[in-house]
């Protein structure tokens, strides 16, 4: 019997040789010529779940279908991830407007992986489904699931996979509609910069913008606002930054956003805090953390909690800073959001090294090293973990056995 992760990679395998209008016999006889030839038999047996591809295989159909190895890579392993989760959502015999506003829903309260899998499975139905919402077409249907599939992705830092189905949409986006289409530069842009194509991510950017203001509902210019301030507060330009992200907050605040106006309260707050204004970032986090609440946003809570604990600790309150970076961790354990619970770790680490506790720093050290495989290179605290865990990491001491009388 097929394992659902097997089920959801093989139906994704399928979803790309649809885009390419390839058949199974298409497929065997582009791959011919390679080391490992895909059959077409192999191939039917691995889209319906029945078969696990092997790496040389997979080689193979990157090439035939023009998507990167390490989009397939990344897609694998997230949806491993899915498989072994405890409170995976249920999704088999929902519709895709079901699974849509499931994703929806779980996306907004910062539950990742269950967003992902509700999106990943909407795939699919897309094409099978009766329109759902305001579509117009199966066409703007199929290209809105791929969409979110691709934001979800990329939600969890798979932006291989990400800028994958980003790169596909943006090749139909006549489909979309004026609304829709800053989200694809907006979502391109932050793909590109995680994975180091820092000019093409600042042209997306800017034509996000661009295409956001003139929408008629300008839907999505908060979205295109924030990524310019988080590309400027990434590189120094702290004073941008804080003019985009209160840009931001006005645009999300006008389409009654109020769940992106505590995300976009707690972005501005860390660039307060950035230029050492820190009474403005308190007030702004108190105001994300009074709207998280609200809406039952606990990814934006856990975030607010690891800059509150950064200034309690500048004020000179290690022990009010600690409750707070733990409290972070506990909420990211629950929300699975490994960038949050590694930033949080890393602070206890920090103080534990400043107060001479080498021991607490050695045990957190150890996790936080762990961790660090699954983060982003883009994470600040990530090269500055790896330089300090360098420095006072201890050795690892191996016991030498007393000689027997």
């Amino acid at each position: 019997m097929a394992d659902r992760m097997l089920i959801a990679f093989g139906k994704y395998l399928k979803i790309l040789r649809d885009r390419r209008k390839l058949s199974l016999s298409d497929v065997a006889t582009l791959t011919k010529s390679y080391p490992e030839p895909v059959g077409k038999g192999y191939l039917s047996r691995v889209e319906r779940g029945l078969a696990r591809i092997g790496f040389s295989k997979m080689v193979a159909l990157s090439r035939a279908y023009e998507v990167s190895l390490d989009a397939f890579g990344e897609k694998l392993s997230l949806d491993l991830e899915v498989d072994e989760m405890k409170n995976a959502p249920v999704t088999s015999g929902k519709t895709f407007g079901e699974l849509t506003e499931a994703g929806v829903a779980f996306n907004q309260r910062g539950l990742k992986w269950q967003c992902y899998a509700a999106m990943r499975d909407a795939m699919p139905r897309a094409a099978l489904d009766p329109l759902h919402g305001a579509f117009r077409t199966a066409r703007e249907q199929i290209m809105r699931a791929t969409l979110s599939h691709g934001i979800a992705a990329r939600a969890t830092g798979r932006y291989a996979l990400a800028l994958a189905e980003f790169d596909f949409v943006r090749t139909h986006l006549d489909a979309l509609n004026e609304e829709t289409l800053p989200v694809v530069f907006q979502q391109s842009a932050i793909a590109k910069r995680h994975l180091g194509a820092v000019d093409e991510a600042n042209i997306f950017a800017e034509h996000a913008i661009e295409l956001a203001k003139r929408a008629p509902r300008k839907t999505h210019l908060g979205d295109a606002l924030e990524t310019q301030a988080l590309f400027a507060n990434q590189v120094g330009d702290y004073a941008s930054a804080i003019t985009n992200y209160q840009a931001a907050f006005a645009a999300y605040k006008a389409v009654k956003n109020q769940v992106e106006c505590a995300r976009t309260l707690n972005n501005l707050a860390q660039s307060y805090f950035n230029v050492q204004r820190f009474k403005s970032a308190r007030r702004a986090l108190g105001a994300a953390e009074r709207l998280a609440n609200e809406h039952g946003a606990d990814s934006i809570r856990a975030r607010s909690r690891v800059l509150l604990g950064e200034i309690e600790a500048v004020d000179g309150n290690p022990k009010k800073a600690s409750e707070l970076w733990r409290d972070a961790i506990e909420i990211a354990r629950r929300t699975r959001d490994t960038v949050v619970h590694f930033k949080a770790e890393f602070q206890l680490f920090k103080l534990s090294i400043d107060q001479g506790n080498l021991t607490a720093a050695n045990a957190l050290g150890r996790r936080l090293n762990r961790m660090t495989p699954w983060i982003s290179r883009s994470e600040s605290e990530v090269t500055e973990f790896l330089h300090l865990f360098a420095m006072h990491r201890k050795p690892k001491q191996r016991g030498v056995a007393k000689p027997q009388p």
